[in-house]
């Protein structure tokens, strides 16, 4: 399944930040992905824990964005050129466009200095779906259920329901170890 720009935009139906056509020069985007980053974008935040402030700013490699220059070594800087951070969880670890994978969403963690990198979603347009249907999984969950019965954690058959949904869209997303079964869970 794929989403288009317009329908995005239209069941997220809050703000989104854009982005601007000079950053994308040189990204190996899909022309669908770069329609959807142009036209739509992401939120400046969304579950699970995630905020896309510095999208709205630019579109660099890590090595550009975090520390100094001086705290990365020329092979380092090599190995990390090709991760484009679009945003971050909520421990601030970067959400990144691989580019040198088929611009695959990764997310890269910063305890171990970006050694670590999560494959997340195969596509812009599968993250953006995946937002989208965490987003609406919780919105049913608060609109059917009360208050007590939220109090802990969002009910597995939620849960469950949006996870056989990713399923279906991006199957390398959701196997075992990978971003999006473990951010869903905690919800």
């Amino acid at each position: 399944m794929v989403i288009s720009a317009e329908e995005f935009r239209k069941r997220w139906d809050e703000p989104t930040i854009r982005l601007n056509e000079d950053f994308l020069e040189g990204v190996p985007l899909s022309e669908q992905d770069r329609i959807f980053l142009l036209n739509v974008g992401f939120p400046e935040e969304a579950a699970p824990f995630l905020s896309f402030d510095d999208f709205k700013v630019e579109l660099k490699p890590i090595h550009e964005k975090w520390g100094s220059p001086y705290d990365y070594s020329d092979e380092e800087k090599s190995r990390l050129r090709p991760y484009m951070v679009i945003g971050s969880d909520g421990a601030g670890n970067p959400i990144a466009i691989d580019t040198g994978n088929n611009c695959e969403i990764v997310h890269l963690d910063h305890d171990d200095w970006f050694n670590t990198v999560t494959f997340v979603n195969s596509s812009i347009s599968n993250f953006a779906l995946f937002l989208l249907l965490t987003k609406e999984m919780m919105e049913k969950a608060n609109s059917e259920l009360s208050e007590e019965e939220l109090e802990d954690e969002i009910p597995e058959s939620y849960k469950n329901e949006v996870l056989n949904s990713m399923q279906q869209i991006d199957p390398k997303a959701m196997e075992e170890g990978k971003f999006w079964r473990a951010e869903v869970g905690m919800l």
